[in-house]
């Protein structure tokens, strides 16, 4: 049986992982503040308390979501222009 997911907004939030790349290395007990725009405003030790626990989880800040479709682009333009005949 698959466990329940609760959705929930990280914005103008801390969190925390139990690792969290930080340039150098892995360090653990790294706390990142995520701003109302969803990005890293500020990443220290132990910024407050009670943070959001991402348990069993690792954060590398600075991952952007790179991927493309350009191959459906091109696909797309092959199949189009070999109907043309």
């Amino acid at each position: 049986m698959p466990k329940s997911f609760k959705a929930f907004s990280l914005l103008n939030q801390t969190i925390e992982a139990d690792w969290t790349w930080t340039g150098q290395r892995f360090e653990s007990g790294i706390q990142l503040v995520i701003n109302p725009l969803g990005k890293i405003s500020h990443m220290a030790q132990k910024l407050i308390p009670n943070p959001i626990r991402l348990h069993n989880q690792l954060i590398l800040p600075g991952f952007t979501n790179v991927h493309s479709h350009c191959f459906q682009r091109a696909l797309r333009f092959i199949i189009i222009f070999s109907n043309v005949n």
